[in-house]
C-alpha cells in the first residue's frame, strides 16, 4: 500500500464503490510469513505478527476508507478479518508438537496471534471519520470457523478468543467470528437428513457446522457473537438462489434459538 501509485488507485476504487451504494468494506488480512521472511513477491502474504510497515499500511488504508464520502453523502464502515496460513496456520501440526509450518510452540504461536491482534487494533482502533464515528466496526478473529472439521480450531478458540474479545471491546470495536453454511442444493434441501448427535439439526443440514461451532462456544462458556455471520456459497442445480438462501435462514431460525441465540445474521 506504500508503493507509489497503489494508494491512489485504491482511493479511487473506494470512492467508486461508495458512489455505487456500498456501505461496508470488508478487508481480509492473511497472516502467512514468519518475522523477516519473504512474501515471494505476493504482498497479500502478511507477516506473523504484522510488520511495522504492514501495520502502517493498514492504518493508512483505514484512514482512506474513513475519508470517503459518497455522492449522496453517506460514509463507509470497515470490517476486518484476520486469517491464518503458512507460519500462522493453526491447522498444521498440534499444540503439543508445534503449530504452523514453522512448528511454533503453543506459547509462541499464541503470543504471535496476540501481537497481531494488538498491532491491528493499534493501527485502526482510533481512526475516525469526520462525523466522529470510528471507521472500523467489527474485527473478526477467524473466518469460516468449523469446530470439528478444522484441526485445532477448538484449541485456537479456547486459547485465544476470550482475550481477543476483551481487547477488541476495550478498543471500542465489535469482536466476532464468522462461520460457514453447508450450501450445496442437495445439502440445503435434504429433508431426510438426520443428525444422530444433535437432533435439533435433523432436516436442517445447512446448519451442520454453524451449530456445532456455536455449541462449542456455548459449552465452553466462550462469548457468542452478537450477530451470527457466515459465508454461504449456494451450489444451485434446479432451485432458485432465493429458495436456497431462504432455506438456510429458515434452518438458522429453527436451530440456533435452542442455544439462546437471537435471529440476527450477516451473510456473505
Amino acid at each position: 500500500y506504500h508503493a507509489p501509485g497503489v494508494r491512489d488507485v485504491v482511493r479511487t476504487q473506494l470512492q467508486s464503490l461508495a458512489d455505487r451504494g456500498a456501505t461496508v468494506i470488508h478487508a481480509r488480512l492473511w497472516m502467512v510469513v514468519g518475522p523477516g521472511g519473504s512474501d515471494f513477491g505476493e504482498t497479500w502474504r502478511a507477516h506473523f505478527p504484522l510488520s511495522t510497515q504492514e501495520a502502517a499500511n493498514l492504518r493508512n488504508y483505514a484512514q482512506d476508507v474513513a475519508a470517503v464520502r459518497a455522492v449522496d453523502g453517506h460514509r463507509l464502515r470497515l470490517d476486518i478479518t484476520l486469517l491464518w496460513l503458512g507460519a500462522a496456520d493453526f491447522q498444521q501440526g498440534s499444540p503439543a508438537a508445534g503449530l504452523g509450518y514453522e512448528r511454533l510452540s503453543e506459547s509462541e504461536f499464541a503470543s504471535r496471534v496476540r501481537q497481531t491482534v494488538a498491532s491491528t487494533l493499534g493501527a485502526v482502533a482510533d481512526v475516525v471519520r469526520s462525523d466522529g464515528r470510528k471507521v472500523v466496526d467489527t474485527l473478526y478473529l477467524d473466518g469460516e470457523v468449523m469446530v470439528g472439521a478444522k484441526a485445532n480450531q477448538d484449541w485456537f478458540l479456547a486459547t485465544l478468543y476470550p482475550g481477543f474479545v476483551a481487547s477488541v471491546r476495550s478498543a471500542g470495536l465489535t469482536p466476532s467470528l464468522y462461520f460457514l453454511a453447508a450450501a450445496t442444493e442437495s445439502e440445503v434441501l435434504d429433508n431426510g437428513f438426520v443428525d444422530g448427535t444433535y437432533p435439533v439439526l435433523s432436516r436442517h443440514r445447512s446448519m451442520y457446522w454453524i451449530y456445532r461451532s456455536l455449541r462449542f462456544l456455548k459449552d465452553h462458556a466462550l462469548p457468542i457473537p452478537s450477530r451470527i455471520d457466515f459465508s454461504c456459497y449456494p451450489e444451485r442445480r434446479s432451485a432458485t438462489y432465493f429458495t436456497l438462501v431462504q432455506r438456510v435462514l429458515d434452518d438458522a431460525d429453527a436451530t440456533l434459538p435452542s442455544l439462546g441465540i437471537a435471529s440476527k445474521y450477516g451473510v456473505v
